[in-house]
C-alpha cells in the first residue's frame, strides 16, 4: 500500500497546502509542520489503534508549533488580566475621591486623632512629588500608620506602597514631627545612592516625577524647612 493510500485511510490529507489558511502563499513552516505530522500518522497507522494514532501524533508534534500556541494563549489571557487591573484600579480611585472628604469631614468633627507618617525622598538636589488621585497638587509619599506600626514603619510601607521604592525603616532618617489638629505627623528622609524605579500604583498615586528646587511648591520647602507645618 502506497504512503498516500495510508494517508487517506487514516483520514488525514497529504496536500501540503491544506493548512494553508489562505492558499494563497506558498509552502512555509506551516505546511512543513502539516507534511510532518501526516507521516507521523502514516506511521502509527500501520502499528496501531486510532487512540495510539492520535496519541503519537500530538506528542511527536514539533515544538515550535506548541510554542506558538503556548504563545498566543498567554497573549490572551495577559491582555484579559490587564483589562481586570485597569478596572480595579479605576474602581479603587473612584471609591478614594469619594471616601477622603468624607473621613476628612469626620476627623474634623468627631476629633478623631491619627498619625501620618510622610518621606521626602532626594536624589542629589531632586525631590519625589507624587500626584494623589483623590486630592488637588503634589505632595509627598505617605500615609496613615496603622495599628501595631511605629511611624518609621508606615513610612517605608507607603513608600513601597505608592510608588514602588523599596527602603528599610534604618534606611529612613527621621527629620522631624509636628501636631496640628488631632493629626500627628511624621517626617523622614530617604536618601537613595541611586534613582530609584518609580512605579506609581495607580490607585492613590497616578504620577510621580524628581523635580529640583524650582519645582518644589514653596510651601513644601517651608515645611521641610521646619518653618511650617504643611
Amino acid at each position: 500500500m502506497s504512503a498516500a493510500q495510508r494517508a487517506r485511510d487514516a483520514g488525514v490529507s497529504t496536500d501540503a497546502r491544506s493548512d494553508n489558511l489562505d492558499g494563497r502563499v506558498g509552502a512555509g513552516p506551516r505546511q512543513v509542520i502539516s507534511v510532518m505530522r501526516v507521516r507521523l500518522v502514516i506511521l502509527a497507522s500501520s502499528r496501531g489503534s486510532q487512540p495510539k494514532r492520535v496519541a503519537i501524533a500530538w506528542l511527536m508534534t514539533p515544538k515550535p508549533l506548541l510554542l506558538v500556541q503556548h504563545h498566543q494563549d498567554t497573549q490572551r489571557v495577559g491582555s484579559a488580566s490587564r483589562m481586570i487591573s485597569r478596572a480595579v484600579n479605576c474602581a479603587y480611585r473612584v471609591f478614594l475621591r469619594v471616601a477622603y472628604p468624607v473621613l476628612a469631614n469626620l476627623e474634623r468633627t468627631f476629633g478623631i486623632r491619627s498619625d501620618v507618617a510622610i518621606v521626602a525622598v532626594w536624589h542629589g538636589d531632586t525631590l519625589l512629588m507624587v500626584r494623589h488621585s483623590y486630592r488637588h497638587g503634589d505632595a509627598l509619599p505617605g500615609g496613615m500608620v496603622r495599628a501595631g506600626e511605629t511611624p518609621v514603619e508606615a513610612a517605608a510601607r507607603e513608600l513601597n506602597e505608592e510608588v514602588g521604592v523599596s527602603a528599610r525603616p534604618d534606611q529612613l532618617i527621621f527629620v522631624r514631627s509636628w501636631r496640628q489638629w488631632r493629626t500627628h505627623a511624621w517626617l523622614f528622609e530617604y536618601r537613595p545612592s541611586v534613582a530609584p524605579l518609580i512605579t506609581p500604583d495607580q490607585r492613590e498615586v497616578v504620577a510621580a516625577r524628581f523635580v529640583g528646587a524650582d519645582g518644589i511648591p514653596r510651601s513644601m520647602t517651608r515645611m521641610l524647612a521646619g518653618r511650617s507645618q504643611w
